[in-house]
């Protein structure tokens, strides 16, 4: 039986100059299946997929659709035939309506050439229903979950008579159920002969979700694989070319309460009806956090960190209550902090490498003047310590890659001077290679006797790296897992757990008896 092949590209390459995005590569996806596209940043998937939609045009190769040997494509011209591209947050507009949103560049008139709204509506629910999602048309997306905008996004694309759609990175901000809602649409699309090319650096979701997985790396085709046959561990070798170092259980389960207690948190809580939070951290041990998004992690490291007033609670620092915190209090303390959006606060994006790593060294007075010699060789040394992807220290950390200016943020505080380090979602975003490096620096700064804490809904990254994980689920702790008991399974179970009364530290819990 001959494969109907939806696209087909060979030879395909991108130069810049004398940098080689995209070099010789052929890729031929069948009609109706969901082909995984994976590989570092810098890889070519962006290139690649830009290629497809019509945004960037190749510099060599060809393309056919349908079997039909096609010119270069622009973006009308890929829309006319069929191709669609949802990015990560969708391209929507959050002010207006999911109808609104779903019909944007592509409203429905009546008569006197005024929009129709009640038929922008119903198609926009019929759509919706298709989809066996239950979302009102009426809604402003800003109110909705990262999955519904999501969906909405491909809504949009399908109202465009999409048979050939590229979903770039769209599991990265969603939780468990969210990922579970997202495929199940993915896959109704599927059965109805729509062709999906989706782009991931979470290698699990591509594993479960493809039917065939595509490997780039360096710009280059290294393979296709069955997804049928292929386990995440064998795609994360595929991506980086060397296996991905995963400690052993034995490794990641020391027995840590002898040691000093760097950090001890007793009671703490930022609003009435959070729980009352209490947990401490030793010498060289790394705590996890975990919980469905909105479970109030970040608030919970945030308020640690002095960013968000408690309502109740204390903190104390290697044995000294610090009563009215903040960041600068934090930092003079030894303790430093890594957030969740490291472009709204983690980065400076208009600013050189080197200042961006010497941050916490430059006065306030002085923020804005250029690093001195011995400031500049710290942050040449720090950078290479963590791997860091860069033409030079003077490049802009714009220029770099979302993993490259991750690990910007981190080495800022390799110094041994701070000797508890608190990391919000620090995977999220990032490729496979740069998650490896990120954790090799946590565990030697673990090593170095420091303390680490890290909130993140990446069970791989966790598995193997944490001494002890916390589930947090509506603000509360609901399990406390340590040695061989932290498993993706494991944590999944207490995701969907809600309780009524919370415990109230994470020493000693015991698995609920509903869920035993």
């Amino acid at each position: 039986m001959t494969l109907a092949y939806r696209l087909e590209l060979e030879n395909v390459s991108k130069h810049y100059g004398n940098t080689r995005a995209l070099e010789s590569v052929s890729v031929a996806i069948p009609s109706g299946k969901i082909r995984g596209l994976v590989g570092e940043n810098g890889a070519g998937k962006s290139t690649l997929s830009k290629i497809i939609a019509g945004d960037i045009r190749p510099t060599s190769g060809t393309m056919k659709l349908n079997g039909v040997e096609v010119p270069y494509l622009t973006p009308t011209s890929a829309r006319r035939a069929g191709i669609a591209i949802v990015h990560q947050w969708g391209d929507l507009v959050p002010t207006m309506t999911v109808e609104e949103n779903i019909f944007l560049g592509n409203e429905i008139h009546g008569s006197f050439r005024t929009l129709n709204k009640s038929e922008m509506r119903r198609r926009a629910r019929a759509v919706l229903n298709e989809l066996g999602v239950d979302v009102d048309p009426s809604l402003p997306v800003s109110e909705l979950s990262p999955a519904h905008k999501q969906i909405v996004a491909i809504s949009k694309a399908l109202v465009r008579q999409c048979d050939l759609l590229i979903v770039d990175e769209g599991g990265v901000s969603l939780d468990t159920k969210e990922t579970v809602l997202l495929h199940a649409v993915l896959r109704q699309l599927r059965g109805q002969g729509v062709t999906i090319i989706y782009i991931s650096h979470l290698l699990d979701d591509v594993v479960e979700l493809s039917d065939e997985i595509t490997v780039l790396r360096n710009g280059a085709l290294v393979e296709t694989l069955d997804a049928n046959s292929t386990t995440a561990e064998d795609l994360a070798v595929a991506v980086v070319g060397h296996e991905v170092r995963r400690p052993s259980r034995e490794e990641a389960t020391n027995d840590f309460s002898q040691r000093r207690t760097l950090l001890d948190v007793k009671g703490l809580s930022w609003t009435q009806d959070a729980a009352e939070f209490s947990l401490k951290v030793r010498e060289g041990e790394i705590l996890g956090i975990t919980g469905p998004e909105g479970a109030g992690k970040s608030e919970l490291l945030r308020t640690i960190f002095g960013l968000v007033p408690p309502t109740r609670g204390t903190v104390s620092i290697d044995g000294n209550t610090i009563g009215s915190r903040s960041p600068r209090e934090m930092l003079n303390r030894g303790v430093a902090f890594v957030p969740e959006d490291r472009f709204a606060e983690g980065v400076l994006l208009d600013r050189n490498i080197e200042e961006n790593i010497s941050l916490p060294k430059i006065s306030f007075e002085k923020r804005f003047f250029l690093p001195t010699t011995e400031l500049r060789a710290e942050a040449v040394k720090k950078a290479a310590q963590i791997k860091t992807k860069m033409a030079s220290i003077d490049s802009l950390v714009s220029e770099l890659s979302g993993g490259n200016q991750q690990k910007v943020v981190v080495s800022r505080w390799l110094e041994d001077s701070y000797r508890l380090l608190l990391l919000d979602e620090p995977y999220k975003g990032i490729d496979i290679g740069a998650k490896d490096d990120i954790n090799e620096a946590i565990r030697a700064m673990a090593s170095a006797g420091r303390g680490v804490i890290v909130i993140s809904t990446e069970f791989a990254e966790l598995v193997g790296l944490v001494t002890t994980l916390l589930v947090i689920v509506n603000r509360k702790i609901v399990s406390t897992l340590t040695g061989p008991s932290i498993t993706p399974h494991e944590i999944v179970r207490y995701y969907q757990y809600e309780v009524e009364t919370p415990s109230p530290s994470f020493e000693g819990t015991s698995p609920p008896a509903a869920m035993s």
